[in-house]
């Protein structure tokens, strides 16, 4: 089958037929004459689409279809739609391309950049096996020369045959080896560089107890990571109490 976005229409899937399925040859005829006509389907916001307007469409390994609108990215599988949001751990809603590299990682293009999603992760996001996501980001940070991805015209990225991506983008082509690519799993070690209780400052030390107060205590912390410090995230939690 062929997949088509449109601008406004969502998308549609034409496949051929040979006639023979129950309700008859779909219409219009194929104009070569041999007898065969088309099945044509359609998924827009009616279906389950997240939007009407489709950028990018494709069609991975595992025959999963997969559509960006600009109010999130989609999956079509055995004719049903899953909607996988920003609210989800995406950095937008709104991708341009979609390339899968050899290890079954997607690369999409957005408007600050290049995000690499596991295509496993996004399978559970989908099925509801896990509640978000956690991409890789590439930007300038990375030695892009410009986030400002092409938009106008398609392809805006593609995989070479030596498995290298290549990205276009305002200021000409970016180009990847997702092979080379180092991932650091290991979470920067905390520090705690200050702790105030009652408006009074004092030094901190490991396994330090404090005594009951009705004031209000201060914790300034920091992660400490040298390779790039601005996309380091915290999550806090407070154990036995929030």
């Amino acid at each position: 089958g062929i997949w088509i976005g449109t601008r406004d229409g969502g998308v549609t899937c034409v496949r051929p037929t040979n006639g023979s399925e129950r309700g008859g040859p779909a219409e219009p005829r194929h104009p070569t004459g041999t007898g065969r006509g088309w099945q044509v389907t359609t998924f827009g916001p009616r279906e389950g689409l997240s939007g009407p307007a489709v950028q990018a469409v494709f069609v991975d390994r595992d025959d999963s279809v997969w559509v960006a609108t600009r109010r999130g990215l989609n999956r079509i599988r055995a004719n049903r739609v899953a909607t996988i949001e920003a609210s989800r751990g995406l950095p937008a809603n709104y991708f341009y391309q979609i390339v899968e590299d050899d290890a079954g990682d997607f690369w999409m293009t957005y408007s600050r950049g290049i995000a690499r999603l596991a295509r496993a992760d996004l399978n559970a996001v989908a099925d509801g096996r896990a509640k978000s996501i956690s991409p890789a980001l590439f930007g300038m940070h990375s030695g892009m020369k410009s986030t400002t991805m092409t938009l106008a015209h398609q392809p805006t990225a593609w995989k070479a045959s030596d498995g290298r991506i290549w990205f276009a983008t305002a200021r000409g082509v970016e180009v990847i080896d997702p092979r080379l690519t180092i991932r650091n799993a290991i979470p920067p070690p905390v520090h705690i560089e200050e702790l105030t209780i009652e408006g009074k400052t004092g030094p901190v030390s490991d396994g330090m107890a404090l005594q009951p107060t009705r004031g209000q205590i201060e914790i300034r912390y920091t992660g400490l990571s040298f390779v790039a410090p601005g996309r380091v995230l915290f999550k806090h939690w407070l154990e036995g109490f929030d």
